[in-house]
């Protein structure tokens, strides 16, 4: 196995700095503390608790090595004036299992690194806020949430997200890409009812160089199971121009001290690409098309007091999104169909005591039901992905449903915290993730198990295959 003296000096620099702080706390500097050095170094080691089958590829067994994953982040903040602040962030990144994991993914690891899921060290997040009066201006390379759910983004669309490594087994929050952008906010006030309200507004040039949802090669193991294809294979980006923008603005407030909304309106490109099939000179060549999306939407939240219970309510509404009809996508034309989709989610938040099972800390809830609806349905609409065995493109419905539930709590004063998720599509699939993390400052202990079953042609019952345990390690300073 080749060293990388790049991740390792990275690995035992932060290691060091950690050690020499005796408060295991963010290293602070200057007389008013504007100057902070802070940081993470984590581990990530997974292993396969099912056999792969179907379409998944390469088929490695229970207990094969899955992921060890390697990151360090090193984060600097500086706040230059009362007006003006910066924040830089690098990145380090090795994942081993391409080295020294199962024979099957050592031989795909010049695809790998080809897709930079191998190594990277880079810039991550690097910005400047300045903040006269009412206005706030952030310019640089960041990341922007909108919306309210969890587990599944609606409004949650506009930094492209990870799928190389972890997929849906990871949190939200880890898996964006930041993005050059301009962002800003002004703050009007109270107006008439409305108190706090805000305008928002964001850029990413289209002439910069653009991020996408990457997708895992095939023969990793968090590529989609797709059985092998006949034909070659061209990945499609925009041109470099305006038109290619990602761009948005949204309006906030609050109403009667409680209702929470936004309203929004934004360009991006979803993580999934489009596809067709072309027939050229050399043969045919099935395309992956990065597409624009406008979507319009907002959110809604507030306390009820009666039952101690947060709601939320999110919507988008998806203009013209590519949809796959294998007699249109297929033909060779190069044409590509669009539907109006509209999605929306409703969630509810509820502490509760559980005094048999934790006398001091209270019980989290969370349950979120997800619709999706296409306009101007066609029953010739596909998932552009294979049942197994059959080989037959997988069905759409004009409604899909998911239901999402999430419990969590904690022990020992906060240092042992267990939680479970679980996410369930009506139509015959079900994640569950339960895991737990131990708190010993300044480390991170992280047990994760995910288990995947249902029918292999419905959403989450493509990955059914996927069972899971990861333990992670992180140390903070």
């Amino acid at each position: 196995m080749k060293t990388k003296p790049l991740y390792l000096a990275a690995l035992a620099g932060v290691l060091l700095i950690t050690l020499a702080s005796t408060s295991w706390a963010a290293i602070t500097l200057g007389s008013d503390d504007e100057m902070e050095l802070s940081g993470i170094v984590q581990t990530r080691i997974t292993f396969s608790t099912d056999d792969r089958s179907g379409w998944t590829s390469p088929q490695v067994g229970i207990g094969s090595l899955l992921q060890h994953r390697n990151l360090v982040y090193v984060e600097w903040r500086h706040t230059v004036t009362n007006i003006v602040s910066y924040r830089l962030k690098v990145r380090g990144l090795y994942e081993g299992v391409y080295d020294y994991g199962p024979q099957e993914y050592r031989d795909v690891r010049q695809l790998a690194k080809d897709a930079d899921i191998y190594t990277d060290f880079d810039l991550w997040e690097g910005y400047v806020d300045v903040t006269p009066g009412n206005a706030f201006l952030r310019v640089g390379k960041q990341i922007i949430s909108w919306g309210e759910t969890d587990l599944f983004p609606m409004l949650d669309r506009i930094n492209p997200l990870d799928n190389t490594w972890g997929g849906i087994f990871e949190n939200l929050d880890d898996r964006r890409l930041p993005l050059w952008m301009v962002r800003g906010i002004y703050t009007l006030g109270n107006i008439w009812c409305i108190q706090s309200v805000a305008l928002e507004g964001f850029l990413n040039p289209g002439f910069l160089e653009q991020e996408f949802a990457p997708l895992s090669p095939p023969g990793t193991p968090y590529a989609f199971p797709f059985p092998p294809s006949p034909f070659g294979l061209r990945v499609v980006e925009p041109e470099r121009d305006m038109k290619a923008s990602r761009w948005g603005f949204r309006l906030q407030g609050v109403i009667a001290d409680n209702f929470n909304f936004s309203i929004a309106h934004f360009q991006t490109f979803l993580e999934t690409p489009a596809t067709r099939l072309l027939f050229e000179a050399s043969g045919p060549v099935q395309e992956l098309i990065y597409s624009d999306v406008l979507i319009t939407g907002g959110s809604l939240s507030f306390f009820e007091g009666f039952t101690e219970t947060v709601w939320r309510f999110e919507l988008a509404y998806h203009w013209n999104e590519p949809v796959f009809i294998p007699a249109i996508n297929l033909n060779g034309s190069g044409e590509i169909p669009e539907k109006d989709i509209f999605r929306f989610a409703v969630a509810v938040d509820k502490p509760v005591w559980l005094r048999l099972l934790n006398k001091r800390s209270m019980f989290n809830f969370t349950l979120q039901y997800f619709g999706e609806y296409i306009l101007d349905y066609e029953d010739a609409i596909r998932l552009a992905a294979f049942k197994f065995p059959s080989a037959e493109f997988a069905e759409i419905k004009e409604f899909e449903h998911k239901i999402t539930f999430l419990t969590y709590t904690n022990y020992l004063s906060g240092k042992l915290n267990p939680q479970v998720a679980l996410a369930w599509d009506p139509r015959g699939a079900v994640m569950v993730l339960p895991q737990v993390t131990y708190i010993w400052e300044p480390l991170r202990f992280t047990l994760q198990y995910a288990l995947v079953a249902g029918v292999n042609d419905v959403s989450l019952g493509f990955l059914r295959d996927r069972d899971q345990i990861a333990l992670t390690l992180s140390v903070l300073f």
